[in-house]
């Protein structure tokens, strides 16, 4: 792998709407990967990933949900929490970005170099 292709991660990334930076980033494969397991994730549960301190997490989830990257339901069953989802149109920039990235990283494997 070379720090081109590394480069090239980082800037596919960088393409996600939504997702200004890294902690942004890794709350949304968090609730994303969740979403995929059909396990919602709660903001109790996110917090105890250990992402970043409580605060920040909150500070960026709210950013995330204020522009519409994260998608708060609360399911009638229980109002006293929320389940966090991504929107449509962010699992779908995700899914291409991995799928590029996985493209990238073959390529690299392949090329067997190491810049």
């Amino acid at each position: 792998m070379s720090y081109k292709n590394l480069k090239l991660i980082r800037s596919i990334i960088a393409q996600v709407p939504g997702l200004t930076n890294h902690k942004d980033f890794d709350i949304a494969i968090e609730i994303g990967h969740h979403q995929r397991m059909g396990v919602p994730l709660t903001l109790k549960k996110l917090q105890l990933l250990n992402i970043a301190t409580t605060a920040t997490v909150r500070r960026h989830l709210g950013k995330m949900i204020a522009e519409g990257t994260v998608i708060k339901n609360t399911p009638a069953s229980d109002r006293r929490t929320a389940h966090l989802t991504l929107n449509p149109k962010t699992m779908e920039a995700l899914d291409r970005s991995l799928e590029k990235i996985h493209h990238t990283l073959c390529i690299s494997m392949t090329q067997g170099r190491d810049d």
